[in-house]
């Protein structure tokens, strides 16, 4: 930049007029700033303590900021040398470059302001992976020198929140895969192996059908199952009942939802999912509320998190909402707080076997008396007469 003021200096000015010599060089000077910081760089001015500013508030513009130091340095001019007129012409040229700075970087029709109302993905997901801990203690396998065996089934790839949340429940349990008390025999331990194309249950489904053909083909099923939405969790549910599988069987693995959907919380309540989250959005609807309020008002908004959105360009500010684990402990605190009614998240009854029919005891028959023997005609007699001899038959012949 030297060099080329140097070599400008020897030619003529394009113009004499002041004003249009503000104006575009205003212009040229933003521009070439603007492709400087673009690249990662700096003049080594302004700019370069500008950059340093916004790495401690990434809110602020950074074209807002040079036009700021600028204007500083412009006023210390004047009183210092007297030279008032210079130093209006010169303001004028430093707010045109920092416009152009922030068009460049912004876009032409760029907003004023951009909160994002969302969830606390990472914390959530972080108490995700401490009541995997907790209930399917983690801790006791561990003194134990058992194992358990998992699986995870995240959100889609161009998520940039499923990757918070895979992270976060990474985060809880990380300690317990690198022990061996956890084991996940599929090996997919990345976001990028166990994410869920467009969230898609079936697709969900079929992933978790091919790891169990591979690697539990005898079990059936990991110990834990651990999900990003009610909806996988549900299917996979359905999944292990067509296998015939039952809750009420020793394999049945821990199911972890997200989204306290009505007939996943029905599921909790049953015993059939391990526990779901619940974010209760109307309270991000209340912030959202109050933060348009806020703003159309001209008051400061405020924001909980600045570091959680980053889309390449700037961190964008965040209002944030908790979740809470619910489990078939306390899934009623939904009907309490009128999240629910009642009938929308009972068990289903279990059905009462009927009694069986007793036949009736038969009555005991009773001995035929003895019949006397009939009076019938007499038997033959017996006659006492001597059978005559042989030769004395013989004779009687003769």
């Amino acid at each position: 930049m030297s060099i080329f003021i140097d070599i400008l200096d020897k030619f003529k000015p394009l113009t004499e007029d002041r004003i249009l010599a503000c104006v575009y060089g205003g212009i040229i000077t933003g521009l070439g700033t603007a492709i400087i910081l673009k690249v990662g760089s700096s003049t080594g001015g302004s700019d370069l303590l500008s950059n340093i500013i916004k790495g401690f508030n990434p809110s602020i513009r950074v074209g807002n900021m040079i036009v700021i130091i600028d204007i500083i340095i412009v006023t210390l001019n004047v009183l210092f040398f007297k030279e008032i007129e210079v130093g209006l012409y010169s303001a004028i040229a430093i707010y045109i470059m920092g416009k152009i700075i922030d068009i460049i970087f912004e876009g032409v029709y760029f907003t004023k302001l951009l909160i994002i109302i969302s969830d606390k993905n990472e914390e959530i997901a972080k108490e995700i992976g401490k009541n995997i801990v907790k209930q399917a203690e983690l801790d006791k396998v561990r003194d134990a020198k058992e194992s358990r065996t998992i699986e995870f089934f995240m959100g889609s790839p161009d998520d940039e929140a499923a990757l918070f949340f895979y992270n976060g429940i990474l985060e809880a349990l990380q300690e317990y895969l690198d022990d061996g008390t956890l084991i996940c025999r599929s090996q997919k331990l990345t976001f990028d192996e166990n994410a869920i194309m467009d969230e898609n249950p079936d697709t969900a489904v079929k992933a978790f059908q091919d790891i169990t053909e591979e690697f539990y083909l005898q079990e059936k099923t990991p110990d834990i199952i651990c999900t990003a939405s009610d909806a996988y969790a549900m299917a996979v549910l359905e999944e292990l009942e067509k296998e015939e599988i039952s809750p009420e069987d020793e394999s049945w693995p821990l199911i972890t939802g997200c989204g306290a959907d009505a007939d996943a919380v029905k599921s909790v309540a049953e015993g059939k999912l391990g526990f779901t989250m619940m974010m209760d959005r109307r309270d991000l609807a209340e912030d959202c509320i109050t933060f348009v309020t806020t703003y159309l008002k001209g008051d400061d908004v405020e924001v909980s998190n600045y570091s959680q959105y980053d889309n390449g360009k700037k961190l964008i500010g965040t209002v944030t909402c908790d979740g809470k684990i619910i489990d078939k402990d306390n899934y009623q605190i939904l009907v309490d707080n009128g999240f629910y009614q009642a009938e929308m998240i009972a068990p289903e009854a279990t059905p009462t076997p009927a009694p069986e029919e007793v036949s009736p005891t038969p009555q005991a028959s009773l001995t035929p008396e003895a019949t006397q023997a009939p009076s019938g005609t007499p038997g033959p007699e017996i006659t006492t007469e001597e059978v005559p001899e042989v030769g004395d038959k013989e004779e009687a012949a003769a």
